[in-house]
């Protein structure tokens, strides 16, 4: 694979957009004014979509070590998302990364799309990523 390019990290960052727009959907409106500590959470939970497509694709190459892609993919996508914020968002995220906290969120978000398929490479029928965003976030309907 080689050391992962722009494009490669541009094709990475869309499938992470994509994922949390379907994730957000039934939320829109529970999610427009969140709390610091809603953000707070949102944000672990896109960490873990975020380690998902690291773990799974990033990692890959040898070549490179995994932390150190994994950290430019982090300011690749904070810069391309959140761009006046992204360095608050990406502090946030080495904190969370570097001293594991939030695991549970996190958790949720990498399982959002880990459990898409199941053991035997067929699509889990009952998989709903916006049930982990709910849980996540704490949204009660």
């Amino acid at each position: 694979m080689g050391v992962p390019s722009e494009e490669q990290y541009g094709a990475l960052a869309e499938l992470v957009r994509m994922h949390m727009v379907g994730c957000e959907i039934l939320y829109k409106e529970q999610i427009q004014d969140l709390s610091v500590e809603k953000q707070k959470l949102y944000l672990a939970f896109e960490l873990g979509v975020l380690e998902y497509q690291h773990r799974t694709i990033l990692s890959l190459d040898k070549s490179k070590d995994a932390d150190e892609i994994f950290f430019e993919f982090l300011i690749f996508y904070s810069n391309s998302k959140y761009q006046n914020d992204s360095i608050r968002i990406l502090d946030f995220w080495t904190e969370l990364a570097v001293q594991s906290l939030m695991h549970e969120e996190r958790k949720l978000g990498f399982e959002s799309v880990s459990n898409y398929v199941n053991s035997n490479g067929l699509r889990n029928a009952g998989h709903a990523p916006p049930i982990y965003f709910m849980k996540a976030l704490c949204i009660n309907l």
